[in-house]
C-alpha cells in the first residue's frame, strides 16, 4: 500500500524568496518617494508665489491702482500689501535680482504693479538644495 500526502503549502525556501523581493519593492519605492517630496514641496512654493505674483498684477489693474508685493527676506514672507503675508517655506532660499542693486539678499524688497500697467522691480530667484528657478515678474 502507497500512502499518499496531499499537503499543500509553501516551503520556506519560497517564502524566504518571496519576502526578499517584497522588501527590495518597498526600499526601492521609499527611495523614489522620499526624493519626489523636496521637488513637490519646491514646486508648491514656486506656484504659489507666482499666484501671488499674479494676484497682485491683476488687482492693479482691475482697480486702476498701485499694488505692492513685498518680500521680507529676513522674516521670510512675502504678500500683498494690505492683504495678508504668506510664510517662505524654510527649505526654501529666495534671492531678488534687481536692475540696479544687483542680488538682495537681505531686509524688505517691493514690486510695485502700477494701475496703468507695468511693474518695478526684478527677478526673484528660488532655490534649495538641488534645484534653482527664476521667476520673471514681467
Amino acid at each position: 500500500m502507497v500512502k499518499v500526502n496531499n499537503r499543500a503549502g509553501f516551503t520556506l525556501l519560497e517564502l524566504i524568496i518571496v519576502i526578499s523581493i517584497v522588501t527590495i519593492l518597498v526600499g526601492v519605492s521609499t527611495i523614489f518617494f522620499a526624493n519626489t517630496l523636496p521637488k513637490g514641496k519646491f514646486n508648491a512654493a514656486t506656484r504659489d508665489i507666482m499666484a501671488t505674483i499674479r494676484s497682485a498684477k491683476t488687482f492693479a489693474l482691475m482697480r486702476g491702482i498701485n499694488q505692492t508685493l513685498t518680500i521680507d527676506i529676513d522674516a521670510r514672507r512675502y504678500g500683498i500689501d494690505g492683504k495678508g503675508y504668506k510664510e517662505i517655506p524654510p527649505h526654501l532660499s529666495i534671492i531678488v535680482i534687481d536692475p540696479l542693486l544687483n542680488e538682495v539678499t537681505k531686509g524688505q524688497y517691493n514690486f510695485l504693479f502700477y494701475g496703468a500697467g507695468g511693474v518695478d522691480g526684478g527677478d526673484i530667484l528660488l532655490s534649495d538644495w538641488k534645484r534653482k528657478t527664476r521667476i520673471h515678474i514681467d
